[in-house]
């Protein structure tokens, strides 16, 4: 087996440059766990790598043997696959996915089971890098690049809502931005499907399951019974805030008093941390994170339209001609610059800039593109950071 030294890829030997960085992968002396289906056949496609691992399950490239198509499939770990929760989740996924059928949303392609009983799943390939890999590696972005992002966020999340799935884990790590110009919002792992019988509750009252640092206080706090689509909203609150500062409004040293500072503490001003940002961009950012639900936008295209609304004065600034689109990065030998839909957190690298510490990065829009689907490349000569995945 051999690996890539720079994002942690697993591939077979077969294999001699990371499909994500181009980078000469690395003879490895033994195998891991994970790597045991490195190799061999899932379904129809051939698994040529490892891509990432986390807590619930592991996610491979599989390459169709004959016409040579691409595919992420994420896999179950064996003991999660014993835990009738987690199975259960991991259905709903594919489910909530399927129900929903939105360009901003990963598409999932199948739904099996290994010989041994782990369930997988197939989803669609993507190439470029996560919202979370960007702001990590390159500190905030641009207003009016991150009010696009965040458009194309939310209309995925209205069409979610509109077929009754909550989120309920977003994130700058579950947010892709791919290299020909679309925003994907991945993992609806732990969704919550409140229209089909039996999945309106995968979890118990007091349970915790997301990101705490990008959950609302009555998600952090354990009251799911309370947790609506105003929950995302809040979480997409946070992301915005976090593109455009380069920090998400609270942290803690410990999840105790990580909660205490959402559930009682009002979050920082955006323009505290950032003057450049308008007042009213501010004021769409601290609606969506106030505490209680009701103050908040009370569904993803009204936060939308209040986002329209702030972009256009920043339009004008920009000017009337959009930008030239920047050059795609280059890929390493016979292999391209791309990134696999992991769906699962990834580990900023050790060279990534401290928050804030890098000037803002552009997200360029070509001329034909739609106003809320902005393209996304890395300067010339510049290989996009490829996430480590965690275990």
């Amino acid at each position: 087996m051999r690996q890539c030294p720079r994002c942690s890829i697993i591939a077979d030997d077969a294999v001699s440059y990371c499909p994500h960085d181009g980078t000469r992968l690395d003879d490895l002396p033994g195998p891991s766990p994970d790597e045991e289906l490195v190799g061999q056949e899932v379904g129809h496609y051939r698994v040529t790598a490892l891509l990432g691992s986390g807590g619930m399950g592991a996610v491979y490239l599989g390459i169709h043997p004959t016409i040579g198509s691409r595919v992420a499939i994420k896999v179950l770990h064996p003991e999660m696959a014993r835990d009738r929760g987690a199975v259960r989740r991991f259905f709903a996924e594919a489910r909530a996915v399927n129900l929903i059928r939105h360009e901003n949303i990963i598409n999932i392609l199948d739904l099996a089971d290994l010989p041994d009983g782990r369930s997988y799943i197939v989803m669609e390939y993507l190439e470029g890098e996560s919202l979370g890999a960007r702001v990590r590696c390159r500190g905030p972005l641009e207003p009016a690049d991150a009010i696009l992002v965040m458009l194309a966020l939310l209309a995925g999340l209205q069409a979610a809502h509109d077929h009754g799935v909550l989120h309920r884990d977003l994130k700058p790590d579950n947010v892709f931005l791919t290299g020909g110009g679309q925003i994907k919002l991945l993992d609806f792992g732990i969704a919550k499907l409140e229209t089909l019988t039996g999945e309106s509750s995968l979890t118990s009252t007091g349970a915790i399951l997301g990101t705490p640092m990008y959950m609302s206080p009555e998600q952090a706090t354990g009251h799911t019974a309370e947790v609506d689509r105003r929950a995302d909203l809040y979480s997409a609150g946070v992301i915005l805030y976090e593109m455009l500062t380069g920090r998400v409004p609270f942290k803690a040293d410990t999840l105790i008093q990580l909660v205490s500072k959402i559930a009682l503490e009002p979050a920082p001003r955006v323009r505290d941390v950032r003057p450049g940002v308008s007042a009213e961009l501010e004021d769409v950012v601290m609606r969506a994170l106030a505490k209680e639900p009701s103050a908040r936008f009370q569904s993803a295209a009204e936060m939308a339209g209040a986002l329209r609304h702030a972009l256009q004065p920043l339009e004008q600034q920009r000017g009337a001609a959009p930008p030239p689109r920047l050059a795609a990065p280059p890929a390493g030998p016979g292999t391209p610059a791309a990134l696999a839909a992991t769906a699962l957190a990834p580990t900023p690298p050790p060279a990534a800039a401290a928050a804030g510490s890098s000037p803002p990065s552009p997200v360029v829009v070509p001329p034909t593109a739609p106003q809320f689907v902005p393209a996304v490349a890395s300067p010339a000569g510049a290989p996009a950071e490829a996430p480590r995945p965690t275990a």
